[in-house]
C-alpha cells in the first residue's frame, strides 16, 4: 500500500475576485486527484469574491497580503508558507504573483516552479519585460493562455520559445444549463426563432 504523503501544490495568485486567472485557479485547485496532490491557494491581496467558491471546494486559502508596488516583506511571509506546507510545487499567475512566487520559490528551493501569462506582454512596463527575461531562468515552465500572448513573450520579453507553452483555460461545459428549450430562451431574450444570434462572453474592462 502506498502511504505516501500527498504533494503539496501552492496556487498563488495577486487576488480572489473573479477574473480569468482565478476562476482558472479555482478549477485547478478544486480539480486535482486528492490521493496525489494537496492544494493550497495563496492570495497577495485581501478579500475576494471567490474566497467562499474555494473553501466550500475544500481548498485551503491563505491571504498573505502585499503592500501596493515593490514590498520585499512578502517574501519571508512566503518562504514560511512554503517551508511549513512543505510546497512541491508553486504555480503563480500573472506578473505580480510570477514575479514574487519566482523569487521566494528559487530562495526556498521549490522542487517545480511554474508561471502562467494571461496577458499581452504589451501591458507590461519595459522594467516588468526584463524581470520576467530575468526570471526566466529560474522557471521551470511558463504557460501562455493563448498563442498571441505566448507569441508575444517570445518578442518582447526575450523567452526561449521552447520554454514557453501555449495550454488554452478550460471550459466547462457540463455547468451551462443545456435543459430548456431553444424557443424558451430566445422568448426571454425577446429574438425571433428565425434570426442568426451571435454571442460574445467577455469582463466589461478595458484590458478587453
Amino acid at each position: 500500500m502506498d502511504t505516501r504523503r500527498p504533494l503539496s501544490v501552492l496556487y498563488l495568485t495577486y487576488g480572489l475576485e473573479p477574473g480569468g486567472a482565478e476562476r482558472m485557479v479555482l478549477s485547478l485547485a478544486s480539480r486535482l486527484d486528492r490521493s496525489k496532490y494537496r492544494p493550497l491557494v495563496c492570495s497577495l491581496r485581501k478579500g475576494g469574491a471567490l474566497l467562499r467558491d474555494f473553501t466550500s471546494n475544500d481548498v485551503k486559502v491563505v491571504i498573505t497580503p502585499k503592500k501596493r508596488g515593490f514590498d520585499p516583506s512578502v517574501l519571508p511571509r512566503l518562504r514560511r508558507l512554503i517551508v511549513d506546507e512543505r510546497v512541491a510545487l508553486l504555480h503563480s499567475h500573472n506578473f505580480s504573483a510570477n514575479f514574487w512566487g519566482r523569487l521566494v520559490g528559487r530562495w526556498a528551493r521549490v522542487p517545480v516552479l511554474i508561471a502562467t501569462e494571461h496577458t499581452l506582454a504589451s501591458r507590461k512596463s519595459q522594467l516588468q519585460r526584463l524581470a520576467d527575461s530575468a526570471l526566466c531562468a529560474w522557471t521551470d515552465q511558463i504557460i501562455a493562455v493563448s498563442q498571441s500572448v505566448r507569441q508575444a513573450h517570445i518578442a518582447q520579453c526575450n523567452i526561449p520559445a521552447d520554454k514557453i507553452t501555449t495550454v488554452y483555460n478550460g471550459i466547462d461545459v457540463h455547468a451551462a444549463d443545456t435543459t430548456r428549450p431553444r424557443s424558451q430562451v430566445r422568448a426571454e431574450l425577446a429574438l425571433p426563432n428565425d434570426c442568426p444570434v451571435v454571442g460574445i462572453v467577455g469582463r466589461l474592462a478595458e484590458p478587453k
